[in-house]
Parts: structure tokens; C-alpha cells; sequence
């Protein structure tokens, strides 16, 4: 094949080269390397070969597409997916297939993938597996430890109504028939436990906010993360989820322009779609508030919150105006658009408590805020304590709602307070929303 390779300027652009085969020719001095693109079309086959560009003579290209070296290239050397409704492939742990070549001759494959071990798949709801091509002959048997709960055909596995969160041990033979028709036939086993688990159930912490906001996503029976989808046409990012246990959180943030923001999450079988209404304030664009925050001596992409913190927020929450102090200026106003400033009149040193629990992950002094605690609150959120004369946390600590952060310091030339800003993962939301 390599003497009859004939150079050309480039592979064509209808040649897949999406999938390629790799040939290393080793000897005592060099070692050459050339990378195939087969194709089935008659002379449609190339080769990159030190840098330049070959075609594969169509005699070449049929020989090595007849041969069991070939068997990656056919889609038909691999039997039919046996696949649960959670979206788990199940790997066999025997075959015996063989499938039809480009001189329709029936090849045995010997390079499917088989399970090493037993394996264990989790489901919602109940056992629902089926092949993407159904078998001519398939048996299901599902075991309970040694005692036999099952036998049968798998189009009635579905029906079956189990609950159990112990593994369940299934063994499954299936065959497809040679046939006139068929490009591929053989006999496939499968040996694996499976884990029932209750359907996910979803919720939101709220289902309206004010812009600049966020909800909070709760998604319950969770056991693998990699399963769960969010998809929206107006949130860009997705979420990222922290597990606890069985569930699973994550925060929703509503930058969006529109009133209403809708947002769908699936696991497995499990499928629902919020719709959260956004009610406008007067707040400048994000962008702005960005460069607004700038004057605290760093950036909000710097406030890194972490995603396995637990999650403070779902505990007691303060306000501040609880504790004496007064609302002098929102978020979205004026110069103060990135947080909130509250003041008191004619006192000063005043113990401030924390608005909610959380981790201490930073303190420091800025030139325009003086001393100032960044406080880890879950799920990449962080909330600023800033304009503090003086700090009574370090580094590390774990903080309870109402717990002093530190003193109130000068906020104007006739009152004292603190300021408070809220960001996650470098976005600054409004810290309203947590009262």
C-alpha cells in the first residue's frame, strides 16, 4: 500500500477525517508514521504521510478494507447498544458476532469492548432497558441474592414494579438470526447489578426575583452528576451542581433582560421546566457594575467561592436593618450600584453580624474600603463585608448567621456602616435578594 500511495495537494473535503488509523513503521533507525482516512466510495481512501498528502490506489483500499484489520471502520462489527432509560450503554461480558465486509463476507469481530467486572448501573423508577436494534431472541433473568424475581422477555422488564435500593443482580442472553438481509449477526450476554433509585424531583427556591438575582436549583435522588442536564435558551452558562448526599444544588443566575426566564433539568427518566419572572429594577448593566467594583482593589472574577462549600444560605439569614443599621444606599443606584451600604447615625464600633453562615476564604485591607472579609456562603456565592474599621475573623474560619465579621468604619463625613457586595463566580448579583 505504501509503494502505490500517490501524492496529492490536500485530502478532498468530502473525505471524512473525523475518524483516521494510525500505521507506525518502526526499524533500527527511523520510525514513519502515516495516518489513514478509509473510505467505502471506490478511490474515495487517503493518507497523510510526513507532512504531505496521499491517495490510496482503490485496488489498495478494498484489499485492507476486506481484511479483520479493517473491523474499526464497520459500525456493524459492534452488536446492537443495550441501553437503560437513564442513558447508560451496558457493557456485555460475552459475544460471538460476525459482520459483513466489502465483499459481503460474514468476518468474526473480535474487538468488542467487554465488561472486566460486574458492573453496577443506577435507574429511576423502575428497570427499563432495551436494545437500539431488538433482538430475534432475548431472556431477561433478574435476581433478589439467590432468589429469582424474573424470567422472561424484556419487552415486560418494564412492567415489572420493583423497589429495592440493594443491587439487583440481571443476566441477559440475546441473539440475532443470520438472515438474506442481515449485514451482521451473533450472540451477545450481558452480567450486571442495577440499583433502583426513587425519580428525581426538582425545585426552585424562588419563582420570582428581581433582576441581577438568582434562584437556587434543588434536584433530589441524585447519584451521578454527569447524568443531570440543564438546558436554557437565555442562560448561556451552565450551572454548575454540588451533591450532597442524594441531592444536588446549584445557584440560577437571572442576568437576562427578558421578564421571564425558563430553564429546563433532567435526570434520567425525570424531566421538568421552570419559569422564573423577573421583575426589572433600576440597575446598571453588569458590565458596568463590574468596573463599578474595580474601586474595591480587586476584581470580582478574584472572589472565587467553592462549589463543595455547604451551603450557609439555606440556614438563618439576617438582615441588617435588623441589627440597627439603615439602608442608605442600594444595589443598582447611583455610585453605589455593586452593593449595598447601610449606616448608622451618631455610633461607632458597632459589632456587625454576618447576613448567613459561612466560610471565611479571604480578609485583607483595600486603600478606598479599608479592612474587609470575603466570607465562602455555598455554591459559588460569596458575599464582600467591606468599610470595616476593624475584623474580628481570620482566614478559615467557619462563621454562624449573627456572627460579628467585625466594627463598623466611616462611610461618609457624618455616619458610620460597612458596605455589602454579592458575586458569584465573578458575576455581582444584588444582595436584596437574600433578605
Amino acid at each position: 500500500m505504501r509503494k502505490n500511495l500517490v501524492q496529492t495537494q490536500k485530502i478532498p473535503s468530502g473525505i471524512d477525517t473525523s475518524s483516521s488509523l494510525t500505521v507506525k513503521m518502526i526499524s533500527d533507525t527511523s520510525e514513519e508514521i502515516f495516518i489513514y482516512y478509509f473510505s467505502f466510495a471506490e478511490g474515495g481512501s487517503f493518507c497523510k504521510w510526513n507532512g504531505n498528502s496521499y491517495k490510496v490506489q482503490a485496488d489498495d483500499s478494498e484489499r485492507f478494507l476486506a481484511s479483520p484489520f479493517a473491523e474499526s471502520l464497520y459500525a456493524n462489527a459492534i452488536p446492537p447498544t443495550l441501553n437503560t432509560a437513564d442513558g447508560d450503554a451496558i457493557i456485555p461480558v460475552y459475544t460471538s458476532w460476525k459482520y459483513k465486509n466489502v465483499d459481503n463476507l460474514f468476518i468474526t469481530a473480535n474487538n468488542i469492548p467487554l465488561a472486566e467486572n460486574v458492573e453496577t448501573y443506577h435507574v429511576t423508577s423502575g428497570i427499563s432497558i432495551d436494545f437500539d436494534k431488538s433482538p430475534d431472541k432475548c431472556v431477561v433473568r433478574i435476581f433478589d441474592e439467590e432468589k429469582t424475581i424474573f424470567s422472561g422477555n424484556i419487552s415486560d422488564v418494564s412492567k415489572l414494579t420493583l423497589d429495592s435500593n440493594t443491587p439487583l443482580s440481571v443476566k441477559i442472553d440475546a441473539e440475532w438470526y443470520k438472515s438474506d438481509s442481515s449485514d451482521s449477526y451473533g450472540t451477545v450476554s450481558y452480567d450486571f447489578y442495577i440499583i433502583i433509585h426513587s425519580r428525581a424531583e426538582f425545585s426552585i427556591s424562588s419563582d420570582s426575583i428581581q433582576k441581577n438575582g438568582f434562584t437556587v436549583l434543588k434536584a433530589t435522588n441524585i447519584t451521578d452528576l454527569s447524568k443531570l442536564s440543564f438546558s436554557s435558551e437565555q442562560i448561556k452558562t451552565v450551572p454548575k451542581f454540588n451533591l450532597i448526599g442524594e441531592t444536588a444544588y446549584a445557584v440560577i443566575p437571572c442576568l437576562s433582560s427578558d421578564k421571564k426566564i425558563t430553564f429546563t433539568v433532567s435526570y434520567g427518566v425525570s424531566i421538568r421546566t421552570f419559569s422564573v419572572s423577573v421583575d426589572k429594577i433600576d440597575s446598571i448593566e453588569n458590565v458596568a457594575l463590574a468596573h463599578s467594583a474595580n474601586i474595591l482593589g480587586f476584581s470580582p472574577s478574584e472572589i472565587k467561592a467553592n462549589f463543595d462549600c455547604p451551603i450557609f444560605i439555606f440556614g438563618t439569614r439576617i438582615s441588617p436593618t435588623d441589627n440597627g443599621f439603615e439602608l442608605k444606599s442600594s444595589f443598582g443606584k447611583n455610585e453605589s450600584a455593586y452593593k449595598n451600604v447601610y449606616e448608622l447615625i451618631n455610633d461607632t464600633g458597632v459589632s456587625i453580624g454576618a447576613v448567613c453562615g459561612g466560610k471565611v476564604s479571604t480578609t485583607g485591607t483595600s486603600s478606598a474600603f479599608g479592612n474587609y472579609a470575603i466570607v465562602d456562603v455555598g455554591l459559588g456565592l460569596s458575599l464582600v463585608y467591606s468599610n470595616l474599621s476593624s475584623l474580628d475573623v481570620s482566614d478559615g474560619d467557619f462563621i454562624a448567621a449573627g456572627e460579628v465579621i467585625g466594627k463598623s468604619g466611616h462611610i461618609s463625613n457624618d455616619s458610620e456602616g460597612f458596605s455589602l457586595t454579592l458575586v458569584f463566580d465573578g458575576i455581582i448579583l444584588d444582595p436584596n435578594v437574600l433578605f
